[in-house]
Protein backbone atom coordinates (compact mmCIF):
# COMPACT_ATOMS: atom_id res chain seq x y z
CA UNK A 1 0.00 0.00 0.00
CA UNK A 2 0.85 3.54 -0.96
CA UNK A 3 0.29 7.50 -0.63
CA UNK A 4 -0.26 8.80 -3.68
CA UNK A 5 -0.80 12.64 -4.42
CA UNK A 6 -3.08 13.82 -7.37
CA UNK A 7 -0.46 14.28 -10.30
CA UNK A 8 0.31 10.47 -10.01
CA UNK A 9 -3.37 9.70 -10.34
CA UNK A 10 -3.35 12.30 -13.49
CA UNK A 11 -0.38 10.38 -14.73
CA UNK A 12 -2.04 7.17 -14.62
CA UNK A 13 -5.19 8.12 -16.00
CA UNK A 14 -3.84 11.12 -18.77
CA UNK A 15 -1.48 10.17 -20.88
CA UNK A 16 2.05 11.78 -20.18
CA UNK A 17 4.67 10.93 -22.35
CA UNK A 18 7.07 11.70 -19.41
CA UNK A 19 5.46 9.86 -16.53
CA UNK A 20 2.57 7.08 -17.83
CA UNK A 21 4.58 4.60 -18.76
CA UNK A 22 6.68 4.76 -15.16
CA UNK A 23 3.30 5.31 -13.34
CA UNK A 24 1.74 2.26 -15.16
CA UNK A 25 4.87 0.18 -14.03
CA UNK A 26 4.13 1.69 -10.23
CA UNK A 27 0.64 0.37 -10.74
CA UNK A 28 1.54 -2.83 -11.55
CA UNK A 29 4.23 -3.21 -8.59
CA UNK A 30 1.50 -1.94 -6.18
CA UNK A 31 -1.95 -1.69 -6.90
CA UNK A 32 -3.18 -0.48 -3.58
CA UNK A 33 -3.22 3.06 -3.74
CA UNK A 34 -4.70 5.60 -1.20
CA UNK A 35 -5.21 9.08 -1.09
CA UNK A 36 -7.10 12.03 1.55
CA UNK A 37 -10.16 12.65 -0.45
CA UNK A 38 -8.74 15.86 -1.21
CA UNK A 39 -7.64 13.71 -4.43
CA UNK A 40 -11.37 13.56 -5.86
CA UNK A 41 -11.25 17.55 -6.40
CA UNK A 42 -8.39 18.07 -6.97
CA UNK A 43 -8.72 15.57 -10.18
CA UNK A 44 -12.04 16.08 -11.16
CA UNK A 45 -11.06 19.96 -11.45
CA UNK A 46 -7.75 18.86 -13.69
CA UNK A 47 -9.96 16.66 -15.71
CA UNK A 48 -12.55 19.28 -16.46
CA UNK A 49 -9.77 21.66 -17.12
CA UNK A 50 -8.81 19.17 -19.75
CA UNK A 51 -12.26 18.96 -21.08
CA UNK A 52 -12.51 22.99 -20.86
CA UNK A 53 -9.21 23.10 -23.51
CA UNK A 54 -10.68 20.28 -25.81
CA UNK A 55 -8.01 17.64 -24.53
CA UNK A 56 -10.74 15.24 -22.89
CA UNK A 57 -13.98 14.48 -24.77
CA UNK A 58 -17.00 14.84 -21.98
CA UNK A 59 -17.42 11.10 -22.05
CA UNK A 60 -13.86 10.27 -21.44
CA UNK A 61 -13.69 12.67 -18.56
CA UNK A 62 -16.69 10.77 -16.54
CA UNK A 63 -15.38 7.40 -17.80
CA UNK A 64 -11.65 8.37 -16.54
CA UNK A 65 -13.09 10.23 -13.00
CA UNK A 66 -15.30 6.66 -12.41
CA UNK A 67 -12.60 4.68 -13.09
CA UNK A 68 -10.09 6.59 -10.99
CA UNK A 69 -12.51 6.29 -7.73
CA UNK A 70 -12.58 2.43 -7.70
CA UNK A 71 -8.63 2.38 -8.43
CA UNK A 72 -7.53 5.18 -5.29
CA UNK A 73 -9.03 4.33 -2.44
CA UNK A 74 -10.07 7.41 -0.28
CA UNK A 75 -8.40 7.99 3.70
CA UNK A 76 -10.03 10.13 5.77
CA UNK A 77 -7.02 12.07 7.93
CA UNK A 78 -7.36 11.21 11.66
CA UNK A 79 -4.22 12.71 12.82
CA UNK A 80 -5.46 16.31 12.24
CA UNK A 81 -2.53 18.41 14.77
CA UNK A 82 0.24 16.68 12.22
CA UNK A 83 -1.38 17.75 9.39
CA UNK A 84 -1.37 21.40 11.15
CA UNK A 85 1.97 21.25 12.28
CA UNK A 86 3.20 20.01 8.56
CA UNK A 87 1.01 23.28 7.01
CA UNK A 88 2.35 25.46 9.45
CA UNK A 89 6.41 25.05 9.67
CA UNK A 90 6.95 23.75 5.90
CA UNK A 91 6.53 25.38 2.55
CA UNK A 92 3.94 23.38 1.19
CA UNK A 93 -0.06 24.45 0.54
CA UNK A 94 -2.51 23.14 3.01
CA UNK A 95 -3.29 20.67 0.36
CA UNK A 96 0.25 18.82 -0.13
CA UNK A 97 0.43 18.64 3.58
CA UNK A 98 -2.92 16.42 3.47
CA UNK A 99 -1.13 13.50 1.30
CA UNK A 100 2.45 14.04 3.55
CA UNK A 101 0.50 13.87 7.05
CA UNK A 102 -1.99 10.59 5.25
CA UNK A 103 1.50 8.80 4.77
CA UNK A 104 2.59 9.52 8.11
CA UNK A 105 0.14 8.41 9.85
CA UNK A 106 -0.61 5.06 7.72
CA UNK A 107 3.54 4.84 7.99
CA UNK A 108 3.74 4.42 4.11
CA UNK A 109 5.72 5.90 1.13
CA UNK A 110 4.16 9.28 -0.77
CA UNK A 111 5.17 9.00 -4.09
CA UNK A 112 4.86 12.36 -5.98
CA UNK A 113 6.79 13.49 -8.50
CA UNK A 114 6.61 17.37 -6.74
CA UNK A 115 10.66 18.17 -5.58
CA UNK A 116 9.65 20.66 -2.90
CA UNK A 117 7.35 17.76 -1.43
CA UNK A 118 10.31 15.19 -1.47
CA UNK A 119 12.97 17.46 -0.31
CA UNK A 120 11.16 19.11 2.73
CA UNK A 121 9.79 15.33 3.59
CA UNK A 122 12.45 12.88 1.94
CA UNK A 123 11.83 10.63 5.49
CA UNK A 124 8.36 9.70 3.65
CA UNK A 125 8.26 11.22 0.03
CA UNK A 126 9.84 9.64 -2.40
CA UNK A 127 9.56 9.63 -6.39
CA UNK A 128 8.16 6.91 -8.84
CA UNK A 129 11.54 6.00 -9.72
CA UNK A 130 13.25 5.83 -6.55
CA UNK A 131 10.34 3.62 -5.14
CA UNK A 132 10.73 1.34 -7.71
CA UNK A 133 14.58 0.88 -7.12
Amino acid sequence: MIVVDTNIIAYLFVRNDEFTPITKELYRKDRSWIAPSLWKFEFFNLLNLYRKRSLLAEEDMKDIYFKSLETVETVDLVDLSFLYNVASTSDLTGYDAQFVALANEKNLSLITEDKRIRNEFSNIAVSIKDFLG
